[in-house]
């Protein structure tokens, strides 16, 4: 028998779950929290972030039957973004406001923020990746699309095994000269 890890897991709470979203909402508005930062930064493509991370600790709030013997804290992430834009010369302001439940309440809201910050890094470099070169929002495939899924993993992590790094460019490349792909490392016999 496997042995199983302790392991901890921080969810985003989105409209899919309308009831567990609106108590998220309500208990940020009206409870004070335990843990509270501000992280400021400048990102690429002329864009300044500040993001505000709150953390209650669920103990003191009712969350629902299925969602109170999971969750241990509430995390609420507010961030304002500002981009410049090159036509006006001028800085557009953006805020949006996320909600994440933990199975623990161990961190700060440092340290919560530096966790959920990184997962957009996965988010940024494979998902979107994913999305915009390998068109995989757009599958018509039905039956199986696990083993398509695992193709375009294949495919995404031969190519950055091989030094790429704008997949849509290496894509084209390929496409124009298909011996670039036979004399990638993973391809050759």
């Amino acid at each position: 028998m496997k042995e199983t890890k302790n392991v901890e897991v921080i969810l985003q709470v989105k409209g899919n779950q309308p009831k567990l979203l609106e108590k998220c909402k309500d208990i940020t508005k009206t409870k004070k929290p335990f843990s509270k930062t501000v992280q400021k930064g400048k990102r690429e493509h002329g864009r300044k972030e500040k993001r505000t991370i709150t953390v209650f600790h669920k103990n003191k709030y009712d969350l629902g039957d299925v969602w109170n013997d999971y969750t241990e804290a509430i995390i609420q992430v507010e961030r304002r973004i500002k981009t410049f834009n090159t036509k006006t010369k001028r800085f557009i302001a953006s805020e949006e406001t996320s909600f994440y439940i933990s199975t623990t309440d161990i961190f700060s809201a440092k340290e919560f923020g530096n966790i959920i910050r990184s997962h957009w890094g996965i988010e940024n470099s494979n998902h979107y990746v994913k999305d915009v070169s390998l068109h995989e929002d757009n599958s018509r495939i039905r039956k199986n699309p696990e083993c398509f899924a695992t193709l375009r993993s294949f495919g995404l992590n031969l190519l950055r095994i091989n030094g790429e790094k704008n997949i849509s460019q290496a894509l084209f490349r390929n496409a124009v000269n298909v011996k670039r792909v036979v004399n990638y490392i993973g391809v050759k016999s």
